[in-house]
């Protein structure tokens, strides 16, 4: 009797233990098979991204993957069930279903598109500011020379400290002499104000038909033709200055042309979005010219030797009033010398953007009297080229829209010219990832990824 207790005894402790082992196996073995599945989805997830567009890539430096869902979700689903074929057998995992999302990470998304460029564009900026280069310098040299002048008060009270001329008896001789000098100062105000020379203009333009398709056209950007009012300089960050550095290394301009472009000014339309490269180059020009003609006009009646050329020069018309040949002349100076400023930059030279009297190539005098531009020596300035004043007029065009743009050129270069077929639209910076998996368990326990299929749901992004 004694020893069929124990007998009895010594079962139900061993079945104990057995069934507590098997417990303990299945707690670990579940643990275990619930790692695996998190990473085996990280893997996957990692070798998705990997499917990126590979000429995007290597000309522009940004990376997006194919956005078609049941495509991503059957590679997903042959990435899982090849690694768990490689995986112990003692977790007895399968993959039951994998699902890709990618409606998060629109390749329309210009927020998304611009974290991967302006960090490329930093790295850009931040190498010219340390070695000392153009960015730099026009930055310096701009910022210092505004904080001595260029007040509007300042300027209107030079202005009136020239004085004004008393009313006074005109014999009819003297009135003949004062509208001849009044129709001389009209002819050279008008002449100062004629075009100068145009460089060469590129015909290429972009299908009316392609138009339509691009991101600007899709996200709702229409091209522009001022820059001045935009808003662009309102919101003006860091972020603004390395996208404008981005788009300097990698599209081409006037000054700089490529033969793998569908346009070949690219720069010049992102800043204004027409089709044609002819009308955005004239844009550029008008914009250009009144940068430079206010810009001329503040440093004629901000700095003083400038202001005393002109008002000697003024006491040569002694029968109209002084205020008023002042001024008059004072446009007249701009306006030539905005000619000539245009003539410079365009044919490859250096314009300072914030000029003093020894940086002004015309002079007065001449143009007065014989109605000829006299040429001043080569200035030596690191800044001011024709590339230096397409990074000012960056800064004036909202990042939002600078960003639709760049796009526009990245895709007709990538399926135009390239001949790849990319838009865009067809692609995305991410996906959602969510995995179903099935595990076979030793004993019936609540313990384990779950009871049927466990899901793993996982976020990946390029960045």
């Amino acid at each position: 009797m004694r020893k069929g207790f124990s007998s009895v005894f010594l079962v139900l402790i061993l079945s104990s233990l057995i069934l507590l082992t098997l417990v303990f196996a299945e707690v670990s073995a579940s643990a275990a098979a619930e790692s695996c599945a998190e990473n085996l989805c990280f893997l996957t997830g990692r070798s998705l991204l990997s499917e990126y567009k590979k000429e995007l890539f290597d000309r522009y430096g940004l990376f997006m993957i194919r956005s078609y869902e049941d495509e991503l979700s059957e590679l997903a689903e042959f990435y899982l069930r090849t690694d768990l074929s490689f995986s112990s057998a003692a977790l007895r995992l399968e993959c039951a279903e994998a699902r890709v999302r990618t409606e998060q990470y629109p390749g329309l998304n210009t927020e998304m598109f611009l974290e991967q460029i302006e960090k490329t564009g930093a790295l850009k900026a931040a190498q010219e500011l340390l070695d000392g280069g153009r960015l730099g310098e026009m930055l310096k040299g701009i910022t210092g020379r505004l904080s001595e002048r260029y007040s509007l008060d300042e300027i209107e009270r030079k202005l009136s400290e020239i004085g004004g001329d008393a009313a006074q008896d005109e014999s009819e001789g003297e009135e003949r002499e004062r509208r001849k000098q009044a129709r001389q100062l009209r002819s050279r105000l008008k002449e100062a104000s004629k075009e100068g020379s145009e460089k060469a203009q590129s015909k290429a333009s972009v299908p009316a038909s392609l138009k339509k398709k691009l991101p600007s056209a899709l996200l709702g950007y229409k091209g522009r033709g001022i820059l001045l009012f935009s808003g662009g300089i309102a919101d003006l960050s860091l972020g603004d200055v390395a996208l404008g550095e981005y788009i300097l290394s990698c599209c081409s301009d006037l000054s700089e042309t490529r033969d793998d472009t569908l346009l070949k000014l690219e720069t010049e339309y992102i800043l204004y979005g027409s089709s044609s490269d002819s009308l955005n180059q004239k844009l550029v020009r008008n914009s250009l010219r009144s940068l430079r003609y206010s810009l001329n006009l503040c440093s004629i009646f901000a700095e003083p030797k400038l202001l005393s050329i002109v008002s000697t020069a003024a006491a040569a018309f002694p029968l109209l009033p002084h205020t008023l040949t002042t001024a008059a002349l004072g446009l007249i100076w701009a306006g030539i010398e905005t000619r000539q400023d245009l003539v410079t930059l365009f044919d490859g030279g250096i314009v300072p953007v914030i000029k003093d009297a020894s940086d002004f190539a015309t002079d007065l005098k001449s143009f007065i009297d014989k109605g000829k531009i006299r040429k001043a020596a080569d200035v030596t300035h690191k800044y001011g080229s024709y590339r230096d004043y397409l990074r000012l007029l960056l800064l004036l065009v909202p990042e939002q829209e600078k960003a639709a743009r760049l796009m526009d050129v990245m895709e007709m270069n990538v399926s135009e010219i390239d001949g790849t077929g990319f838009s865009f639209r067809d692609y995305a910076y991410g996906l959602d990832l969510k995995a179903g998996f099935i595990r076979k368990r030793y004993v019936s326990t609540p313990f384990g990824i779950l009871n049927g299929i466990a899901y793993v749901e996982q976020t990946h992004r390029y960045r």
